[in-house]
């Protein structure tokens, strides 16, 4: 949404105060909503969503599929994106931390009592032996 007319993934989802340069943007009655303007409803954004943070992840590690690299290419996020999404509280808003990218397959994982810390650390989509992929419900 920059104009430039290179076809890029959003690099955050709260945009800059003052900028559009993630997938949501506080906007007036006669400008552009953002693209998560209407899922927000009356929640404030920026803070938990039904419970969960999420965080997009600007790469991936060597277990996920196709390996280990960037998303990013000069300062542009056009490789591909990820998401992570954990609960606010662990074993109260939620138990599983999820993890996605542009490939489409959810995988989750139990990080435990140290859910917050550990969701934190995670900075590459990296689906290893611990995560196990989400089966599709019309399955």
């Amino acid at each position: 949404r920059n104009g430039d007319g290179v076809l890029e993934y959003a690099q955050r989802i709260i945009s800059t105060p003052g900028q559009k340069d993630g997938l949501y943007w506080a906007s007036l009655d006669d400008e552009e909503e953002s693209p998560l303007g209407p899922m927000f409803g009356e929640d404030e954004p920026g803070t938990d969503y039904h419970g969960y943070y999420f965080r997009i992840l600007q790469g991936q590690g060597p277990a996920a599929p196709g390996g280990a690299y960037s998303y990013m290419l000069g300062g542009r996020m056009v490789g591909g994106f990820a998401l992570i999404a954990w609960p606010v509280h662990w074993d109260d808003t939620g138990v599983m931390t999820f993890t996605i990218n542009h490939r489409g397959v959810v995988y989750e994982n139990d990080l435990g009592p140290e859910t917050e810390e550990r969701a934190r650390k995670i900075m590459v989509f990296n689906p290893d032996e611990t995560w196990t992929e989400v089966e599709d419900a019309d399955d």
